[in-house]
């Protein structure tokens, strides 16, 4: 074999144990990859493009989509009357966001906030939580009643979501 040879085949075997190094990675989930989209590119996409089904559960009044967590797109329907955000434990929640933040930075509390839907008028209120609930990057006081409004971003720990009516 001549020297050229043996480059180029080194060269091609470490190629190779670089792809299938990274596709282990990305399945076992160490490395997320994400294609971009166009809305990220600033067009707006086709309604067969787009990545979430505009689905609305009967008797929903209001959405929740999720911005950023571990399941961006997914999303959380807001029905009449009180809607607990938290994670699920010894009390259920409506809105469980157990799958949406890694199990090793866990910030939301179990009963962590409210969303009360009154006749269409949502108003959000912090339960008491340990690391504050925020809408449109100002904090709710816990015990405090505060008014959304369509596009509001709540945050709760590092997951955003956002209100659509």
């Amino acid at each position: 074999m001549r020297p050229l040879q043996v480059i180029h085949a080194v060269v091609t075997l470490l190629l190779l144990v670089a792809v299938l190094g990274f596709g282990l990675l990305a399945l076992t989930g160490t490395v997320e990859v994400r294609l971009p989209t166009k809305e990220r590119a600033g067009e707006r996409p086709a309604a067969e493009d787009s990545i979430r089904p505009a689905v609305n559960p009967v008797g929903a009044k209001a959405r929740l989509l999720v911005v950023r967590g571990a399941k961006p797109g997914m999303e959380y329907p807001i029905f009449e009357g009180p809607n607990v955000i938290g994670r699920a434990d010894q009390k259920p929640v409506e809105i469980d966001l157990e799958f949406q933040e890694s199990p090793e930075r866990i910030w939301s509390s179990r009963q962590h906030a409210v969303i009360t839907c009154d006749d269409g008028a949502l108003v959000i209120e912090d339960l008491n939580s340990s690391n504050g609930t925020y809408v449109n990057r100002s904090r709710v006081p816990p015990g405090k009643k505060q008014e959304l409004k369509a596009n509001d971003l709540i945050q709760i720990g590092e997951v955003q979501l956002k209100v659509l009516l």
